[in-house]
């Protein structure tokens, strides 16, 4: 008998595995969020009733938010900052890479638990992507 399931992906940041001294609550928000993700995973009840979970962190993108301008501002303001050093390690994913990356999320099957990450340098990989097991 094939089950369908029911698939909860959350798209959140790379600062959510990376520690980030620079910006300690939005890297704590995105610790708490990828936390969630993996113990909403290892429930075996959300199993039984058909429910996965999965999250994406990409690395700094191209978007309106973070986008060459402001990455070149950023170098003329804290050149040797943290958050420069960040960026270099990681270079700047472009949106459609992002997307590929969700569309590989969402079309592998099993899955449960995993955390994808999009670098530009690494590209697509898995920090957790073994499925889960509750062992309670």
């Amino acid at each position: 008998m094939n089950q369908k399931f029911l698939s909860s992906k959350f798209i959140y940041s790379f600062e959510g595995l990376e520690p980030a001294f620079s910006n300690p609550v939005y890297a704590g928000s995105k610790y708490g969020v990828v936390g969630y993700t993996r113990s909403m995973a290892a429930n075996t009840r959300m199993h039984k009733v058909g429910i996965r979970f999965t999250c994406l962190c990409p690395s700094f993108t191209d978007t309106p938010m973070f986008n060459s301008e402001y990455f070149e501002d950023l170098k003329k303001v804290d050149p040797n900052g943290p958050v420069l050093q960040m960026v270099t390690k990681a270079g700047v994913n472009t949106v459609e890479a992002v997307a590929a990356a969700f569309l590989q999320l969402v079309e592998t099957d099993n899955n449960n638990g995993g955390v994808m990450t999009v670098t530009k340098y690494t590209g697509i990989q898995y920090r957790h992507g073994k499925p889960l097991t509750n062992k309670l």
